[in-house]
């Protein structure tokens, strides 16, 4: 839907910046802002809003909550994190950022779409050579991270107790008075 919502607002922009006279560029507009507002809705849809921001669960009081219980709570009470105008104002800044876009000249554009399409070759081409998945790395990691409950904080490995008492301490340390 994200992927039909930009493809659809960068044609419209396109066809209303570059071929706003033609009767074929106003049949075009018409359909492409037909498919953006149908991929709106469809993000609209699919946003549902989360109970887990930063990786922590959290209610707008900013006390985390661990029970499975307490989120049905959150939930039903509302006062979980919301985003407000979820998705609303990001696809207002992606609309707006395809039509300055296209404002640029057609050989611009062009050009644009060329580099884009060079850049992301480059960047499979070059991931497949050098990716940790491809040099043996990744089972590595899985079968390491199974094992451990532990975390690394400041470059050092820490684990869990000692990780909680430490956000502990930091977190009633009083701070120094103003000179």
């Amino acid at each position: 839907s994200l992927c039909w919502f930009n493809v659809s607002s960068f044609a419209f922009s396109l066809v209303v910046t570059h071929f706003h006279d033609t009767l074929w560029g106003k049949i075009v507009a018409a359909i492409c802002m037909i498919k953006v507002l149908q991929s709106l809705a469809g993000l609209a849809l699919q946003c549902k809003p989360a109970m887990v921001f930063g990786g922590k669960k959290r209610n707008s009081d900013h006390s985390t909550s661990t029970s499975i219980d307490e989120w049905k709570d959150l939930s039903s009470s509302g006062t979980y994190f919301k985003a407000p105008m979820m998705p609303f104002t990001p696809c207002l800044g992606i609309f707006v950022n395809w039509y300055l876009v296209a404002q640029l000249e057609l050989l611009g554009i062009g050009s644009l779409l060329v580099f884009l399409g060079g850049v992301t070759v480059f960047y499979f081409c070059y991931g497949r050579q050098h990716s940790v998945g491809n040099n043996g790395g990744w089972e590595d990691d899985e079968k390491s991270s199974d094992d451990d409950d532990g975390i690394v904080m400041g470059g050092e490995y820490v684990d869990d107790e000692a990780a909680s008492l430490t956000q502990v301490s930091v977190q009633n340390t009083p701070l120094p008075p103003l000179a």
